[in-house]
């Protein structure tokens, strides 16, 4: 396993969030942030109707990037009202916030 290689943090850290070892999971993170080791972001392309756009996870440095949001927020009220519940291995906001952080976002 090479250590500065994130990718296999991460699979670490999800097979133990899979199986609700929650200490574990924490104990994989401080790992990595104690060795420096950081996730990129997560990074798609939103199409926002006049072209295609990328969005990072945590970014809010573009112009449109509130336009964005709205427009996810929207997607996911749109997922919930059609019955959509997130599994109970999907990362709580207070994660999400925690990985931005752990990016330097």
């Amino acid at each position: 396993m090479k250590p500065e290689n994130p990718g296999y943090y991460v699979l670490i850290a999800n097979m133990h969030a899979a199986a609700g070892q929650w200490s574990k999971l924490a104990e994989v993170r401080t790992y990595m942030r104690d060795l420096g080791v950081r996730k990129a972001p997560g990074c798609t392309w939103v199409d926002v109707g006049t072209g295609f756009s990328p969005f990072v996870v945590g970014d809010t440095s573009k112009d449109n990037s509130n336009d964005l949001y709205i427009l996810l927020e929207g997607l996911t009220d749109l997922m919930k009202d059609a019955g959509y519940v997130a599994g109970e291995n999907f990362s709580s906001e207070d994660e999400v916030l925690e990985e931005i952080e752990c990016c330097n976002m």
